[in-house]
């Protein structure tokens, strides 16, 4: 069986040493090594290249936008990053950028090595960690994108709301209880997922109820 051909791409500091190491003894893997971005392109070009597998941390990577610069003319080469971010928005930048694995950089060899097996053979690799920021961040965006009706009453409270008026004043000027417009209110701190008058200002208007 051929051996899968890796580049590593760190800058060759302490903190690597041991996975160096390990990966080199893996009689399954081909390893190569790079000091940056530039000098794995080169590699990458030169020899039939499997896996980059990628520090994100290098002097002259400036986000995740490398992996597209990576795989210009790299067809078959997959990239895997180690990444010192594992939020979602990190872990979205990554993939969107055409890196198929996603990794912490405190990952363990045994984590990296099957990530690079799975990539090799035409899968993605998610970390735990990132997959599960992935589905909360997904989650949370569609909460936030999901339709919100606020009628026409709960809006005109909204924009005495935002001309400054309390409620003792919103009451007086569209002639309702006091007691009404707190329940109007506390309806579209609801709906609008917040629990603040001026939050509920700034989100109405995000959304253009409010101009």
């Amino acid at each position: 069986m051929d051996k899968i051909r890796v580049v590593f791409v760190e800058d060759r500091n302490n903190e690597w040493r041991g996975l160096r190491k390990l990966l080199a003894a893996d009689n399954k893997l081909e390893i190569y090594e790079a000091a940056s971005v530039r000098e794995a392109v080169i590699k990458a070009r030169e020899l039939p290249i499997d896996v980059i597998l990628l520090d994100n941390l290098l002097p002259d990577m400036s986000g995740f936008n490398v992996c597209e610069e990576l795989m210009k003319g790299l067809k078959r080469t997959k990239v895997i990053v180690l990444s010192a971010q594992n939020d979602f928005s990190s872990v979205q930048e990554a993939l969107s950028e055409g890196c198929v694995g996603f990794l912490p950089q405190n990952a363990s060899y045994r984590e990296i090595r099957d990530a690079i097996q799975t990539v090799y053979q035409g899968g993605h690799y998610l970390h735990p960690k990132a997959a599960t920021e992935l589905a909360k961040g997904l989650q949370e965006r569609k909460k936030r994108t999901e339709e919100v009706f606020l009628n026409d009453e709960e809006i005109q409270v909204l924009k005495l709301i935002a001309d400054g008026l309390t409620y003792f004043e919103i009451a007086s000027t569209i002639y309702i209880s006091e007691r009404t417009v707190r329940r109007r209110v506390q309806s579209i701190f609801e709906k609008l997922g917040v629990n603040s008058q001026a939050h509920a200002v700034a989100e109405a208007m995000r959304r253009e109820f409010l101009e």
